[in-house]
């Protein structure tokens, strides 16, 4: 998800691997083409990792001293694969340990193939993450390197090939299911409330216990919406309608404050979450959150029959009748949304309860109002207790 901490997790995690003698090659992608292509990421790293080896390990030796200063060309790219074993091997002689080489990448968002990319970008792309996937599985080399992709939304673990343009549909996707997902959109409750006590006294806000409770309620911790929430508070402070020492109610001045201005706060929710620019299937998904929104509890055994159900019966208003194929194939398509909305963590299963609820209740307020036209005669916190 946009600006959750995503930089922040991997410096984090960029220390925590220093410190333990991990060499980490960390960058921020950038848009690939002819003048900035592959190749120059790969020289990029391997360069970046000889240069950290020798500045962690004084008297370490270079297997190929022309890892300094050598720049990959399309027909060398290759090579990567190559010198990668060479840097580790000498690493694990001169540590007795096997340190794995560790990449972190940032903002992966910018280089993966989404609506309107070139074929140009697919392909460079395509010949990136090919030479890194071939590089991790060199034979008899499990523990060589590990590899950290940090993005909105985890397209890359989930998209096998590419149906965004009909196009370009024969390029594969050389990281699918490569990766273990870590969701880090939601912050843990301790951690956040500090966030939000720390920067409340900037501000000079005390929130009372409760308060803090139903604001974490609405957000569930995720930070770009608990920002553009308590950036209502500081708002209706400075008018003048609510006190420095926050109350519950004042949470819910704000709730209704966040839906009823949108493009200060909500419009958000609505590029990012709503119209998710990185979905394989946009209307699918909106389709199935639709419909979840309209309860604040979904039992998980009704929700297709249901979208079912209206697909029949707008088909039934065109003058059409939905086929069992089309049944089956729109079954088909949403029972994929849901299992995607579910990776996404933008849904959650109740096992006890064996329900579906939206992760975060304020965006379903956001769907109910601005979507489904659904206005409730108040904002009560029992709704989504």
């Amino acid at each position: 998800m946009r600006r959750i901490g995503k930089t922040a997790a991997l410096n984090q995690l960029d220390l925590a691997c220093r410190a333990q003698g991990y060499p980490v090659m960390k960058f921020e992608c950038q848009r690939l083409s002819p003048e900035f292509s592959y190749y120059d990421v790969l020289s990029d790293v391997i360069r970046g990792w000889a240069s950290i080896i020798e500045t962690i390990y004084a008297h370490f030796e270079l297997p190929d001293s022309s890892v300094r200063v050598q720049r990959y060309t399309a027909n060398t790219a290759t090579r990567f694969k190559k010198d990668v074993m060479q840097l580790w091997e000498g690493l694990r002689n001169h540590t007795q340990r096997d340190l794995r080489l560790v990449l972190l990448m940032d903002e992966v968002d910018r280089i993966f193939p989404k609506k309107g990319s070139t074929e140009e970008e697919y392909r460079q792309y395509c010949n990136l993450m090919g030479e890194i996937r071939a590089t991790l599985q060199i034979s008899g080399k499990p523990g060589m390197m590990a590899v950290v992709a940090a993005m909105e939304s985890p397209q890359i673990n989930l998209v096998d090939r590419f149906r965004f343009d009909e196009r370009y549909s024969h390029f594969q996707n050389p990281m699918y299911a490569s990766f273990e997902t870590v969701p880090i959109w939601l912050m843990k409750k301790q951690g956040w409330a500090e966030m939000v006590q720390r920067i409340g006294e900037l501000g000079g806000l005390e929130y009372t216990t409760d308060s803090l409770d139903w604001l974490y309620e609405e957000t569930k911790g995720h930070p770009a919406i608990t920002r553009r929430l308590c950036s209502c508070i500081v708002d209706l402070r400075a008018e003048g309608e609510i006190s420095s020492h926050i109350q519950v109610g004042d949470i819910s001045q704000a709730i209704h404050r966040f839906l009823q201005e949108p493009s200060r706060y909500s419009n958000y929710l609505r590029t990012t979450f709503w119209e998710n620019p990185l979905s394989v299937d946009v209307e699918s998904d909106q389709r199935v959150m639709a419909e979840l929104a309209t309860r604040w509890g979904y039992p998980k055994n009704e929700l297709l029959p249901k979208l079912i159900e209206q697909f029949d019966r707008f088909s039934l208003g065109i003058g059409t009748k939905a086929t069992e194929a089309e049944k089956r194939f729109q079954m088909d398509k949403l029972r994929e949304a849901t299992e995607r909305l579910i990776d996404l963590n933008m849904i959650v299963e109740d096992k006890e309860t064996g329900e579906y609820r939206i992760t975060v209740p304020l965006y379903q307020r956001w769907i109910r109002q601005k979507v489904l036209g659904i206005v409730d005669d108040e904002v009560r916190r029992s709704a989504v207790c």
